[in-house]
């Protein structure tokens, strides 16, 4: 009969293994047991990854399209502010011009050319805003402002009306100015980009598309009548051509509001439509998330009932360990 022995030194590195793995197994059952879910996902799902991976790539995929339409909706909504102020604006202003031209003007003849060229500063200032440090109103070109600074399209513009004195020439001069395709508007005043930026993809097959710049036509035409208003007090241009030239400009302001409320109003519709995704987007989430934990999820009583196990098979490996270290020759006789 062969009897096979083990020495103290394997016996001892046998022992501290078990010991080891005993502790790890422990550990990991206390981890399963405190957060309801698998720390060993592939034996708790046998090796087979498929539904977790399927899950964990619509994670994936859930996450980009909820960081896209955030973005398309603080674009939106820095837009939708900045056109309600830009509409504010100028129909303040259209009343005051109103006002001054049914006043007869007198010593405050330059009063409305003043405040509309300070309305054309913030106006110009609002369709420079930018978000994150991406300009909003410059299509594809972001990195720098939709316009020239206020004082130097007005400048530009001033040099167009030199030596006119009727409304009718000075009208004229100004529109060909903002109206004239690769005009000066084009050059002078718009910095951006003439294509607008990339749609925003904010479900699988779903898309959002943000193609408001400040050439556009709604836009640009406020800002030509706030112009119109801001030359006024130009020396050649006399007292009573000054006070048509305030009531056309509030006119058309007054009629202008129609276009601006348009691209607001198509803007708002954008608005609702993020926000409708944003929400479904985030039920998403929820519905993933929760799949995801049914899938790697434990039971509390089993998990429970190996804890225990484990703990009185360490308990056993400790006494053991303790009556070996004490082992003596004498006792052993």
């Amino acid at each position: 009969m062969t009897i096979t022995t083990l020495g103290d030194l394997t016996s001892q590195f046998l022992l501290r293994r078990q010991n080891v793995a005993l502790r790890d197994e422990m550990q990991r059952l206390s981890l399963e047991l405190t957060s309801g879910q698998t720390a060993d996902p592939i034996r708790h799902l046998t090796g087979d990854f498929a539904a977790l991976s399927d899950i964990e790539q619509r994670m994936t995929g859930n996450a980009a399209f909820r960081q896209s339409a955030t973005e398309a909706a603080a674009t939106t909504d820095a837009m939708q502010t900045a056109l309600g102020n830009l509409q504010d604006m100028s129909s303040d202003l259209a009343k005051s011009l109103m006002d001054l031209s049914e006043t007869g003007l007198s010593e405050t003849s330059e009063v409305g050319a003043v405040q509309a060229r300070d309305i054309f500063n913030r106006a110009v200032s609002l369709l420079n805003t930018r978000i994150a440090g991406r300009s909003l109103f410059a299509g594809v070109a972001v990195e720098q402002s939709a316009l020239a600074d206020a004082e130097t399209i007005l400048s530009d513009l001033r040099g167009a009306v030199s030596g006119l004195s009727s409304l009718a020439d000075i009208r004229a001069a100004v529109d060909a100015w903002f109206d004239t395709p690769g005009g000066a508007f084009d050059t002078v005043a718009y910095q951006g980009s003439p294509s607008s930026i990339p749609a925003f993809r904010v479900a699988q097959d779903e898309s959002v598309r943000l193609d408001l710049r400040a050439d556009h036509e709604a836009l640009r035409d406020t800002l030509k009548h706030i112009a119109l208003a801001a030359i006024a007090d130009d020396p050649a241009i006399g007292l009573t051509t000054r006070g048509a030239i305030y009531g056309d400009a509030a006119v058309a302001l007054f009629s202008g509001q129609d276009g601006l409320s348009a691209v607001r109003a198509d803007l708002g519709v954008t608005q609702a439509r993020l926000e409708e995704t944003t929400v479904r987007l985030a039920s998403e989430k929820l519905a993933l998330e929760q799949s995801r934990g049914t899938l790697l999820s434990v039971d509390p009583y089993e998990t429970a009932t190996r804890l225990e196990h484990v703990q009185s098979s360490l308990e056993s490996l400790y006494t053991v360990t303790v009556r070996l270290s004490r082992l003596s020759l004498t006792e052993f006789m």
